[in-house]
């Protein structure tokens, strides 16, 4: 062999190590697809039925927050139902506050007039009481003085 065709196999020989060294490595870190791609589809799918969930979870939340929100507004309707029958209430009995106030004044004022009158009377009564023991004193003096 010559020197140059030794060379060559040497040359060769390098070459074939290097690929070696390549193809092993390249064996050692390719990965599986077939299992990469079931990991994968896995967690897709986990994803979609957790999404699913959730979804199913916020339009439940809709419907919870609708039926509060209709709640509350009949319940705000029926607040102001009250609250307009207690005014009427009020609005009546302050009316029959007024109108008990005017008869009570009537009454004060009638009371006032017969105690004034009434005061009149016994003035009058207790004059003629006096009138009366007056003259009875005096027939009583005319009966014993005189005699018969």
């Amino acid at each position: 062999m010559t020197f140059v065709g030794k060379i060559l196999v040497i040359v060769i020989m390098v070459f074939a190590l290097l690929f070696l060294g390549f193809s092993a490595v390249v064996f050692t870190t390719s990965t599986n697809w077939k299992e990469a791609t079931g990991k994968e589809r896995q967690k897709v799918t986990d994803l979609s039925s957790k999404t699913r969930d959730l979804t199913a979870a916020v339009e439940a939340a809709k419907k919870d927050a609708e039926k509060a929100k209709s709640d509350h507004q009949s319940e705000l309707e029926a607040a102001a139902t009250r609250i307009k029958t207690i005014e009427d209430a009020i609005k009546t009995a302050e009316a029959e506050v007024s109108a008990v106030r005017t008869k009570l004044e009537v009454a004060q004022e009638s009371a006032k007039t017969s105690l004034a009158e009434a005061a009149e009377n016994r003035k009058e009564t207790e004059l003629l009481r006096g009138q009366k023991s007056e003259v009875e004193k005096q027939a009583n003096n005319t009966r014993f003085s005189r005699p018969s």
